[in-house]
């Protein structure tokens, strides 16, 4: 089986300490690197290839004009949405990204959702 690399930005020390631990119980998934605010994540991005990328949406909006110039990434970023104002900004309505979770969501709808990112059939609903 492949393993999916994936790289967590998150702002947020804590929501990103607990969801890289969430990832590390999923079997065929590695956590290739996080990266907090500030740090130069965009530079890696440029230089490393990545399956998913799970970005805070404050992380995803400020960075808006990097995600438009590279669409391909934009299918494999998934947004973790805070939960603040009426829904995910600007850039995640006009642009495809790949899910989001919310920040209310617990472990087990995470994993499902990371689950089905790497198994589509897993999302969807039985017949």
């Amino acid at each position: 089986m492949r393993i999916a690399g994936f790289i967590v930005v998150i702002d947020s020390y804590l929501v990103r300490l607990g969801l890289v631990s969430i990832l590390n119980r999923i079997h065929g998934i590695r956590v290739l690197k996080e990266f907090g605010p500030g740090d130069p994540f965009m530079a890696y991005l440029k230089s490393h290839s990545v399956d998913y990328l799970i970005i805070s949406q404050s992380e995803f909006d400020r960075s808006l004009d990097f995600f438009v110039s590279k669409p391909d990434l934009l299918e494999k970023t998934v947004l973790i949405h805070d939960g603040q104002g009426e829904g995910p900004g600007p850039g995640s309505e006009q642009h495809n990204t790949h899910s989001i979770i919310h920040l209310q969501e617990g472990k087990e709808s995470i994993i499902r959702k990371i689950q089905g990112l790497l198994d589509p059939k897993l999302n969807s609903d039985p017949e």
